[in-house]
């Protein structure tokens, strides 16, 4: 008896001792084999033994592991499978334990992952024996269910051999045989085992599924149709980059076959744990698309370090959308738990982003995203912190860098506080003043450690009576952000409204800013002391009294009201500047104020909307204002105050939309679209780009030059690509000579911006005042991009915070097609243009971060 469980054991199958000794199943066998029964015999006494094993196994409540031991045994004294299995089925209650077994199967597997412990070959034995009992739909479950579990077998040499049995009882599922292919590459590498089930899978068709798809890509004969499925399961929502994916593309890469990597690269995302290595060795890659996306699919893994920062860079110049709005995701919209900290990816990086930063400032898309980048750093570092200050304060090699950090800190740890909290108070003029720009956002973000703001009130009253006038204002500018203001600090305020001008006015809008969160009776004395400075102030002091008043009055509601009477406001405002500016002059000095109103560097919010729509209603009630308006829309375009510009070009672009043929009538188009063109490539804030195209767009216009900068629109940062789709459907009026521009840009090498101008033509093609013979044209453009191969491209725009697939570029051109051959028999129904940007309830646009 030793001799046969020793047999037993030496055939990888589990050990029969396992069964019960006492069991009647043993002795029965193994008197039959002694005997040397016949096979007919021998089957009956198994029949009677598995009765018996089953009576036994109920007895004992169902012991499903003991019934798959038996099995097992049964499988390895008996060659004759299939006679046993005869015997097998012939218990009706046979269905059911082996359905409990197939339960257990996977609960064997995780047991046997230790170095010492056997492979899944028993289990798969098992599999094997029992498949032709199994229905079609519970045999590709088991079988489903035995490679998850071979997946989770932490010893190599187990897992390698799990595979190898696994894989011929998968012939007829490519899905699951795929999936072993991708687990025997992952183990094994490019092994014959790989190769042999290359070629079953070759005959039984390709997987759906792509972790069985990537190997194959090693395959000449087939690497084309792999690649196509592929691309048609990753266009819309990416794939994953599993390690069977990076060893495919790596192999692939090796070889040469570069063409092949890069067409699937750019639907790759979210790499698994463990592939840094391989990443890392593509930044190195020669063509510089390949490293490209190997810092993208680093940055999406979590990480930035020098060495891909470059790579970045370079994706958020590129044509390719996907990778673009990526690359622009990655270095930005992240949530608080994942923020890039300086004690993780080091000072040294911290520097080079900002390096990038200020050679980038004057690029309105890649400067716009880094500097978003630069903000979204957590400053948990004091060594790296002292560096900068030290660097900014000798004003040496590296002080641009320095000032670019301290000047735009969001986030700040209690660990790095101290330095900042010395500088900021002892520090020369130039670190102060770069400290105190941080220092604004900090409160206004309410990311300040909670142990300094006391400390930070006394620095700030201190400053505010700075003689460096640079510093003087920026600390006024801080002050006005302090959360619960004391009567010390507006006394600090006040104090500077006998000083110098630029101080006056940033203590005016201090004070406005402070008294909105204080006690009433702060806010009645503070009201008081603004209509008094109302009254005696002229020239610009005038105009800022006079808006920090207005903001006064605006901040003071709550920003979460659905709704403001805007009439009592203005009626309110109208009689203050009456008593200033009698007369005409009351309803300019009106404008002027609420135009102070908004000219700040907060995030654009809720406030600002308010702002734009009293200015809105205020030129409705008095027409006489627009010339004035514009005026002042063709000066802020002129500064190099880009928050002014902001409201300016804000309120412009309300009153446009409300008032089109006023403003038209108005407005010189010539000279205001030149000035248009150029705000829309400012590179200090994307809502100035955003709302010089609001204004384009309600000029109904289209020259060459608004194709170029919608083209530029429709790459730009989300809020900026957003609102140019809302304006390409707005424009209503063609010159012949902008035909050719149009015609080009359905060939931009962004498929976005063709998108942005198919919908254009669109929108022209249908407008009433379109001749048939630009119809025609138009017909005519669009017929020849349908047919180009270029057409195939998918599409993707950013929708929220994440990518919007909106398929190929060709369903485009031909939906926009058939909408211009339907306006040529009828006018078009329906042709609506999209809501604007401005609401009407000054709450309902959700705020978008930056300037």
């Amino acid at each position: 008896m030793a001799a046969l469980y020793g047999a037993v054991d030496e055939t990888g199958c589990f050990s029969a001792a396992r069964i019960h000794r006492d069991s009647a199943l043993t002795p029965m066998l193994l008197e039959a084999l002694a005997q040397g029964e016949a096979t007919e015999t021998l089957h009956a006494r198994v029949g009677v033994a598995w009765q018996e094993a089953v009576a036994q196994a109920a007895k004992d409540g169902g012991d499903h592991r003991r019934m798959a031991d038996l099995l097992l045994v049964l499988l390895a004294l008996d060659e004759d499978v299939a006679g046993l299995l005869k015997v097998l089925s012939g218990d009706p209650g046979c269905r059911d334990w082996i359905d409990r077994i197939l339960d257990h199967l996977a609960a064997d597997a995780q047991q046997l992952q230790g170095p010492g412990q056997r492979s899944l070959a028993p289990s798969t034995a098992l599999l094997v024996a029992l498949a032709p009992l199994l229905d079609e739909p519970t045999r590709r479950t088991a079988f489903a269910r035995a490679l998850d579990a071979t997946v989770r077998i932490s010893n190599p040499s187990a897992q390698a051999d799990a595979v190898v049995a696994l894989a011929p009882l998968l012939g007829s599922y490519p899905d699951l045989l795929g999936r072993a292919l991708s687990l025997a590459w992952a183990v094994t590498g490019l092994s014959v085992l790989v190769e042999k089930l290359a070629d079953l899978l070759a005959r039984s068709g390709l997987p759906s599924a792509p972790e069985g798809l990537w190997p194959l890509l090693a395959s000449p004969d087939r690497y084309s149709r792999v690649q196509d499925r592929l691309f048609a399961q990753g266009v819309a929502d990416g794939l994953r980059l599993t390690k069977a994916a990076a060893f495919s593309l790596d192999a692939l890469l090796r070889d040469g076959s570069t063409e092949t990597v890069l067409a699937l690269l750019p639907i790759m995302r979210s790499p698994n744990d463990g592939l840094d290595a391989v990443l890392m060795r593509w930044l190195d890659h020669p063509d510089p698309a390949i490293a490209r996306h190997a810092a993208l699919l680093l940055a999406e893994a979590g990480n930035l370090v020098r060495p891909m920062l470059s790579g970045l860079v370079a994706m958020l110049s590129t044509d390719e959308d996907s990778g673009r709005q990526r690359a622009a995701l990655a270095l930005h919209a992240r949530s608080d738990s994942s923020r890039f900290r300086v004690t993780g990816i080091g000072g040294e990086t911290v520097t080079l982003l900002a390096s990038l930063c200020y050679q980038h400032r004057k690029d309105p898309r890649v400067g716009t995203l880094l500097s978003w980048a630069l903000r979204e750093i957590v400053h948990d570092d004091p060594s790296a912190l002292g560096t900068w200050i030290g660097a900014l304060a000798s004003g040496g090699a590296g002080s641009a860098e320095a000032r670019e950090i301290l000047s735009w800190i969001h986030q700040l740890s209690s660990a790095a506080w101290r330095p900042f909290g010395d500088a900021l108070r002892a520090g020369p003029p130039a670190v102060q003043e770069a400290l105190l720009s941080s220092m604004s956002w900090l409160l206004r973000l309410g990311t300040l450690p909670s142990e300094a703001l006391e400390e930070t009130r006394a620095t700030l009253q201190a400053l505010a009576r700075s003689p460096a006038s640079p510093v003087q204002r920026e600390a006024l500018e801080a002050l006005g952000h302090l959360p619960a203001p004391t009567p010390e600090g507006c006394n600090a305020v006040r104090e500077a409204l006998d000083g110098r001008e630029q101080a006056v006015q940033a203590a005016l809008v201090a004070l406005a800013r402070l008294a909105a969160r204080s006690a009433e009776t702060v806010r009645s004395q503070v009201e008081a002391d603004l209509r008094a400075a109302l009254s005696q102030r002229h020239g610009p002091s005038l105009v800022a009294a006079a808006g920090a008043l207005v903001r006064f009055w605006l901040a003071s509601e709550p920003h979460s009201r659905d709704s403001y009477d805007l009439s009592a406001l203005l009626d309110r405002l109208m009689a203050a500047v009456q008593a200033a500016e009698p007369g005409s002059a009351g309803a300019s000095l009106a404008l002027d104020a609420l135009l102070a109103a908004g000219t700040d560097d907060d995030g654009w919010d809720a406030y600002h909307e308010r702002v734009v729509l009293a200015a809105r209603t205020l030129v409705e009630r008095q027409p006489a204002c627009l010339p004035g308006l514009l005026e002042r829309l063709a000066d802020a375009l002129a500064d190099q105050d880009w928050p002014r510009r902001r409201i300016t070009l804000a309120i412009a672009a309300a009153v446009a939309e409300r008032m089109p043929a006023a403003f038209a009538h108005n407005a010189d188009p010539r000279s205001l679209e030149s000035l248009l063109i150029r705000a829309t490539n400012d590179a200090e804030s994307f809502n100035v780009r955003r709302f010089g195209l609001a204004i384009l767009s309600h000029l109904r216009q289209v020259t060459p030059g608004v194709v170029s900068a919608l083209r530029l629109a429709l790459r730009d940062a989300r809020p900026v690509q957003q609102d140019a789709l809302a304006a390409a459907v707005r424009f209503r009026r063609v010159e012949d000579d902008v035909l050719p521009a149009l015609a080009e840009g359905l060939y931009d090498g962004s498929a976005a911006a063709a998108y942005g101008i198919a919908q254009l033509l669109s929108a022209l093609g249908r407008a009433p005042r379109t001749s048939a013979e630009q119809r025609r044209a138009t017909v005519d453009m669009l017929a020849a991009a349908v047919r180009d191969p270029r057409s195939r491209r998918p599409v993707y725009v950013m929708e929220g915070d994440a990518i919007k697939y909106l398929g190929p570029l060709d369903h485009a051109l031909y939906q926009a097609l058939l909408q211009v051959l339907g306006a040529a028999s009828a006018p078009a129904r329906g042709d609506q243009a999209p809501s604007s940007p401005f609401a009407a309830s000054p709450t309902s646009r959700v705020p978008v971060a930056g300037i």
